[in-house]
């Protein structure tokens, strides 16, 4: 149970030596594609990228900067996160592979289903209020 709930509720997660399998194939997964877009976005406001980036994640893959670029690129807020939120589903779906009854097919079905309470709620949401209360806010 602990593992699983390091996957789904510790949102500044610390990569340790003695994690594996598909927690840290996640954590490293999901931090490198943070890491893209803070690159991405610190671009346009011509900052410093590390200061925006977790420096414990080293990785690079194109497929990753590919699909953050995407995102970033894209104009419409939603598609952009429903891109990235695919991205993350491949990548989930590539990591149960061979996994059965095991703690990881826990983990990664835990993790498929926060990224479905959380399109739930963004798809139930009431639109209307939220403009409503975002202009009373400004």
């Amino acid at each position: 149970m602990e593992k699983v709930r390091e996957a789904v509720d510790i949102p500044d997660y610390r990569l340790k030596e003695k994690d594996a399998g598909v927690l840290k194939e996640w954590h490293i997964f999901n931090f490198s594609l943070r890491n893209e877009l803070a690159r991405a976005r610190s671009g346009r406001k011509k900052a410093d990228p590390l200061r925006y980036t977790r420096s414990d994640i080293n990785t690079f893959s194109a497929s990753v900067a590919h699909t953050a670029m995407s995102a970033y690129r894209n104009l419409n807020i939603l598609d952009a996160e429903r891109s990235l939120d695919s991205e993350r589903w491949r990548f989930l779906d590539e990591a149960s592979l061979g996994h059965y009854f095991d703690v990881d097919s826990l983990i990664t079905y835990a993790l498929k289903l926060k990224i479905l309470v959380r399109w739930d709620k963004i798809d139930n949401a009431d639109r209307e209020k939220l403009l409503k209360e975002a202009l009373a806010g400004n």
